[in-house]
């Protein structure tokens, strides 16, 4: 009432010693854990000398129409959410977490309860009763979990308990733990070939016989994040130390796990699910995008358990392809068999990805582990919320701004967006060339998985017929994807012999003036280079 004081706790933005000291790999953190990892913003803020943002507010968010807000997020909860009162784990998709954090080792406390964003209708995290590892999710207790369980011995409490202070530290220092999860493997790696140590060739004072120790983990940590000893090696990129060191042949053949941008794999090998390495080699980085992906988890943790998959290969197939209209005609969009790996209908899954998450999810900033519901296990014809008119991503929106947008208008948003992403791509020197993954994804079978020892996709056989069938022990062919290359950027309207934007396709879209800046800088598709 205008006093100047508040209750409200104020939301802070902040980098830590990664940041400051401008690794490449320095996160933005946000309470104790929740963080814009990939892509090096903490450096960014390092570069400018800033530490932290605090936003204290004081006013509210003007909602069109909050009535139909509330009953829409009612209705997600009623139609499409797990039961957290009674969680079934075996719900594996954006709307059947429930109860239990994503954690990639044992639970560390039986005392916990849900935590979640604002609004959230399940819940994928959780706060424990033990004083540490809150706000430790997902990756952050995967990077570490092999190395701490051999350390240990099958101690399994003393191991959890590493691989949740250890997450808990990089989260405290501002360092993104996916490029340690690959990058640790192939520093461990160097060490064991005599490569790596103490008066070595790759001068390191870390003790590595120690690796899964809490003792390592917080050496090394320092290190990423003071950038000394080994750190002072990686920190401007992993791919880059390895060019700095001599250790190309690392890059190409799979020991240092890192296929496109510069990125380390996400655990899902773009030589088996398509949609994930396609999207990502023809944006900017690790797409880090789950829409498809939740039928890796749905399909593959079923038969890790040995259960049989809630839905069947063909229903499933039909249940997503139906979604991804206008641009899928053909359930063999989710063909992901290997003479299915380049055909158009798999490129057009991929189209329809790339521009459902550049609107959908990375402007309208619905939740990645809840959107796309492309399925959904909890009704009974297995019908996902995407798209609905009960509570499709539009009802949401439209309830919000007052607008009247379609599902595909958004669709058409996230498609001009990629025009101009790939047109700054372009001003910053980006070629049709460069875009190819590393050489191991086209030279070596993918032969070990990170997450699981197989790796099961709906896939039709040579009757036409559906199965789930294991996509491991293949690599892509560099010919036929350079042909997928060409047939995407003329999809897209691109010049497919530079993978540039042309002016025809910019200036449909009302985009004059980014042909305008290009063709100022002579990097204009189909006209005359520099």
């Amino acid at each position: 009432g205008g006093t100047g004081y508040s209750t409200q706790k104020p939301a802070v933005l902040a980098i830590g010693p990664a940041g400051e000291n401008q690794v490449a790999t320095a996160c933005l953190v946000h309470d104790a854990g929740n963080g814009a990892g990939q892509g090096g913003f903490g450096a960014v803020w390092g570069s400018k000398n800033l530490k932290a943002i605090s936003v204290h507010g004081s006013g509210s968010v003007d909602i069109a129409d909050p009535a139909a807000l509330v009953q829409a997020r009612l209705d997600a909860k009623k139609y499409y959410a797990a039961d957290n009162e009674n969680p079934d784990m075996r719900h594996w998709g954006p709307f059947g977490q429930a109860a239990k954090p994503v954690l990639f080792c044992d639970s560390p406390s039986k005392r916990r309860r849900v935590q979640s964003c604002q609004g959230c209708i399940n819940g994928c995290r959780a706060r424990f009763d033990i004083g540490y590892g809150n706000e430790v999710s997902c990756q952050e207790t995967a990077w570490y979990g092999s190395h701490a369980g051999k350390w240990t011995k099958g101690d399994k409490a003393k191991s959890v308990e590493i691989i949740m202070r250890a997450g808990e530290l990089c989260n405290r220092l501002g360092v993104n733990t996916y490029p340690l999860m690959a990058g640790l493997e192939w520093l461990e790696y160097l060490f064991h070939e005599g490569v790596l140590g103490p008066g070595k060739k790759i001068p390191s004072e870390l003790d590595w016989e120690k690796i899964g120790s809490m003792e390592f983990a917080e050496q090394f940590i320092h290190a990423i994040a003071d950038k000394t000893d080994i750190g002072a090696g990686v920190a401007d990129g992993w791919v880059q130390a390895a060019h700095a060191w001599g250790r190309e042949e690392d890059h190409n053949s799979g020991h240092l796990l890192f296929p496109y941008w510069g990125m380390p794999e996400h655990g899902y090998d773009a030589r088996a699910e398509l949609e994930w390495g396609y999207e990502t080699i023809m944006c900017d980085r690790d797409m880090n995008s789950h829409c498809i992906n939740w039928i890796f988890w749905q399909v593959n943790v079923s038969i890790f358990f040995g259960q049989r998959p809630f839905i069947e290969a063909e229903q499933l197939a039909k249940l997503v392809t139906a979604k991804l209209a206008p641009y899928v005609k053909s359930t063999a969009a989710l063909d992901y068999s290997t003479p299915n790996m380049y055909s158009e209908d798999v490129m057009q899954l991929t189209r329809w990805h790339i521009h459902y998450s550049r609107f959908w999810k990375n402007s309208a900033l619905l939740c990645d582990f809840r959107w796309a519901d492309l399925f959904n296990t909890n009704t009974e014809d297995f019908e996902g919320a995407t798209g609905s008119e009960k509570a499709g991503e539009q009802v949401f929106w439209n309830a919000v701004t007052g607008d009247n947008m379609s599902f595909v208008d958004g669709l058409e948003i996230g498609r001009q967006i990629w025009a101009i992403d790939n047109a700054i791509w372009t001003l910053q020197g980006r070629t049709r060339d460069m875009v190819k993954f590393a050489d191991y994804i086209y030279d070596k079978p993918f032969d070990k998985a990170e997450l699981l020892p197989f790796y099961f996709w709906p896939c039709r056989d040579e009757k036409g017929e559906w199965h789930y069938q294991d996509i491991m022990h293949r690599s892509h062919d560099r010919e036929k994807f350079e042909d997928w290359k060409t047939r995407f950027y003329t999809l897209e309207g691109c010049d497919p012999a530079t993978g540039w934007p042309t002016r025809e396709t910019l200036a449909a879209m009302d985009l004059d003036f980014v042909a305008d800046e290009l063709e100022k800088h002579k990097r204009l598709g189909g006209e005359e280079k520099a």
